[in-house]
């Protein structure tokens, strides 16, 4: 009877001073790792938790490496960046980070001998989802000296511009195989303009393949089809750029992001807010870059024409 005893009390011993001690030393020695972007837009917040039953009596330091990827459970953390080493009672560190890419971030420990301790586990000590600085207008007060020089010049009345005019796809009654062309309807009303320039004629508003066919699509290309279904193919362009604008609050990839910004540069224009409009179309341009400069040239001499008339 003794030796039962005996035997239980050292299986209750284990169970409760042993395993604790064992798992303590098989998991990170922080949790609930989380990021967000500073009030001020420059920075990238990283923070996270320390476990009541935290031990520290092998850890020197608490390292935070940051990615343009997604950490990996056999992650090579020479290929990481080391944004800071910090006292394992730290629970959060800023991040200027240099741009406004996607980051991932990790949390390891470095031993008293320094090893580390560099056990991952998704959202316990490592980023599931990217974060990234929110997309800003940049104030280019014009860099007319990049944009404009490689488009059409304004000429006097009655003149001979440089370079035609766009065609542009006026009537929204054209059939596909008429888009991108001017309709005997469109000619005769710009003859009928006389001397007043065709910057006056309304442009067709232009929507992606994505977001006419994105009954089947999913994630952020649903999303945004979404916004663009109910709101922007309404002509509702108030409406539209303030939910694109929020819809581009959170970290999204890159195509969605360049076509967010570029139907926001198309509800500025309809809402005859040129300057601001040319900035959106810059920001689409480095993924959709024909389509792009095809609007910043209309925005821009819409813009000129309207300072000079």
């Amino acid at each position: 009877m003794k030796e039962i005893k005996t035997f239980f009390c050292t299986i209750f011993y284990m169970l409760f001073f042993i395993l604790p001690l064992i798992a303590q030393s098989t998991r990170p020695i922080v949790s609930s790792i989380a990021t967000s972007v500073s009030d001020d837009n420059t920075e990238i917040i990283v923070s996270w938790t320390i476990p009541e039953n935290a031990i520290f009596t092998d850890i020197d330091y608490v390292r935070i490496y940051r990615q343009d990827k997604e950490f990996s459970e056999e992650q090579d953390f020479s290929n990481a960046q080391l944004i800071g080493t910090v006292n394992p009672l730290t629970t959060s560190i800023d991040d200027p980070v240099p741009d406004n890419k996607n980051y991932w971030y990790a949390i390891i420990a470095q031993k008293k001998d320094g090893t580390l301790f560099d056990i991952l586990v998704p959202s316990v000590n490592t980023t599931v989802l990217p974060v990234k600085l929110h997309n800003t207008v940049p104030n280019i007060e014009f860099q007319q000296e990049e944009i404009v020089k490689d488009l059409p010049k304004k000429t006097p009345k009655n003149d001979m511009r440089e370079t035609p005019l766009p065609r542009l796809h006026i009537l929204p009654l054209q059939t596909k195989e008429e888009a991108g062309t001017i309709s005997p309807q469109a000619l005769d009303a710009a003859q009928k303009l006389e001397n007043q320039s065709i910057l006056e004629a309304t442009p067709t508003p232009f929507i992606f393949d994505k977001e006419q066919q994105g009954q089947n699509t999913t994630g952020d290309d649903y999303s945004l089809f979404y916004i663009i279904d109910s709101t922007f193919q309404n002509k509702d362009w108030s409406l539209a750029q303030k939910e694109l604008t929020q819809f581009l609050q959170v970290a999204r990839p890159d195509e969605v992001t360049a076509r967010a910004n570029f139907y926001i540069g198309e509800c500025l224009y309809f809402q005859n807010n040129y300057k601001e409009a040319v900035n959106y179309f810059l920001n689409s341009e480095k993924i959709y870059k024909p389509i792009s400069r095809k609007w910043l040239e209309k925005t821009i001499n819409k813009f000129n024409y309207n300072k000079t008339n």
